[in-house]
């Protein structure tokens, strides 16, 4: 997160596949029609940023979402998995199993200022389709409310601007989480251990 508003292009890591993110929409469309949580392939974090220019400085966001992302590959890997082996035999020989996922953080998925007049083009139009990611019965959302301005030491801008229950953002990110999605789909990320 730190590096991306220093350069254009983030880690080739940092960066989704054509054919990983197919495989992820396709099981986001998949687990939208399901009636039991079944750790799709794209998560969506809900957060407050630190500040209107940066969303973690000191990077303690950075090691509470690292943390919840490990559990959910290790949940993903094991249902991926048992389910798999239980409908495809012949997966049983070729031992493959999908336990890559994609992950949408606004501050890395979205141009951030400053930006040229092509990457604002691009922002405005992802901006105008994020309610989809939030509300579709397929993703999964982490409310990360644990991590308020007030664990963050630094400016007042920070604490006067309020915590994840106070912020425009993330009241609407809840509430588009929260309407139609199965137990499960939607996690407040609050008090993770």
């Amino acid at each position: 997160w730190r590096g991306r508003q220093a350069r254009e292009k983030p880690p080739s890591h940092c960066i989704a596949e054509g054919t990983l993110v197919d495989r992820c929409m396709r099981e986001v469309d998949a687990a939208a029609t399901s009636d039991v949580c079944t750790y799709p392939g794209v998560v969506v974090i809900s957060y407050c940023w630190h500040s209107a220019t940066h969303p973690d400085p000191s990077g303690l966001l950075s090691k509470n979402v690292a943390k919840y992302l490990h559990w959910y590959a290790a949940q993903r890997a094991g249902f991926t998995n048992e389910r798999l082996y239980q409908r495809h035999e012949d997966l049983r020989q070729q031992d493959e199993f999908h336990w890559e996922f994609v992950v949408l953080i606004d501050f890395w998925s979205l141009y951030q200022h400053p930006r040229s007049e092509l990457q604002e083009e691009s922002y405005r139009r992802a901006l105008h389709g994020m309610h989809y990611w939030y509300a579709h019965r397929g993703t999964m959302v982490f409310l990360v409310r644990d991590v308020v301005p007030s664990d963050w030491e630094g400016s007042a801008e920070c604490r006067d601007r309020g915590g994840y229950d106070d912020r425009g953002w993330t009241v609407w990110e809840k509430m588009m989480s929260s309407h139609i999605k199965i137990a499960g789909m939607c996690l407040d990320m609050a008090g993770f251990e």
